[in-house]
């Protein structure tokens, strides 16, 4: 038995369990954010102070008060430059956690495909994990 083959296929199952479960993570999260957002969110007007450009996106960072608190945040990756710095941006935050924002427009818009990823994602780290304990077994005790 080549124990060698053994131990890489082991570390390199051990990073994609490590990877699916940390996409698997950041999916559910968002996903949870963004339907608590679209369930109880009340929506604001903030106003824009900069726009970030991504890999073929932009986050809008604005700020906002709520009950005489400021807040500044920034939006998901949109598609297009919808707002100038200094202008005014529909935000919808979360009244139990103030804090917890995002621009109105983008709010649970793309939560088919969260969940869908989810839905793919889970299985696929539950998956590896076990594949992982059996190439552990077979080198502990094959």
């Amino acid at each position: 038995m080549d124990y060698g083959k053994l131990w890489a296929s082991l570390i390199i199952c051990g990073f994609l369990s490590i990877a699916f479960t940390r996409g698997t993570l950041f999916l559910y999260r968002n996903a949870n954010n963004g339907f608590k957002l679209r369930r109880r969110g009340a929506v604001i007007t903030a106003t824009c102070i900069d726009v970030e450009a991504l890999d073929g996106a932009f986050a809008l960072h604005y700020a906002y008060e709520v009950d005489g608190t400021n807040y500044t945040s920034s939006s998901s990756p949109v598609p297009t430059m919808s707002v100038m710095p200094g202008e005014p941006l529909a935000v919808t935050y979360d009244p139990r956690q103030p804090a917890r924002s995002n621009a109105t427009e983008y709010v649970g818009k793309h939560r088919f495909l969260f969940l869908g990823l989810l839905v793919l994602l889970a299985p696929t780290a539950v998956a590896v994990c076990i594949f992982e304990l059996l190439l552990l077994w077979s080198l502990l005790f094959g």
